[in-house]
């Protein structure tokens, strides 16, 4: 009788920790994506139909700097994060990229991320919360001077914001 006790209280203990393992910690009743409104590319180009970034040539100097601009973001969600869908370089560059953004059309802007080279990477970066309805992000190489190379990113689709609700 004690060793089927035993093992009945062995296997409650293994099923609530398997049970624990599986309820998941924070649920979001609600999420949003936000898509960017228009792009600026002030270095390079942003090519909208393969979503690719392609920096701009000059004797010795190739160079990345293009801003996505997201209007009419709601400031009621509990958490802001920026998703980059990195898909790699073009000649196994090993040239890496930084985003940054700003919320509004003033003022600095902030790193959230830097990645890139040849490895794929989806990620997301948590952002701080708004202080304008207006979000900024800016897509910079970081290599500019004396690069001999014209590098090309591909990417899984445009950066995206999303905002999740408690």
């Amino acid at each position: 009788m004690k060793k089927n006790s035993r093992n009945i209280i062995i296997s409650l203990v293994v099923s609530i920790f398997i049970l624990s393992l599986v309820t998941p910690v924070q649920a979001w009743s609600d999420v949003g994506v936000e898509y960017y409104d228009s792009i600026t590319e002030t270095i390079g180009t942003w090519d909208e139909s393969d979503n690719e970034a392609l920096e701009s040539s000059t004797v010795g100097f190739h160079m990345l700097g293009i801003k996505f601009i997201i209007n009419s973001v709601d400031q009621t969600a509990d958490v802001y994060k920026i998703r980059i869908d990195y898909d790699g370089a073009d000649s196994g560059s090993p040239e890496t990229l930084q985003i940054y953004y700003r919320w509004g059309t003033t003022g600095s802007f902030l790193l959230a991320a830097t990645f890139g080279g040849t490895s794929e990477d989806d990620f997301q970066v948590t952002i701080n919360d708004p202080t304008s309805t207006t979000l900024q992000l800016s897509l910079v190489d970081t290599v500019q001077l004396f690069e001999f190379q014209r590098d090309r990113w591909y990417f899984g689709r445009e950066p995206e914001l999303w905002m999740y609700w408690n």
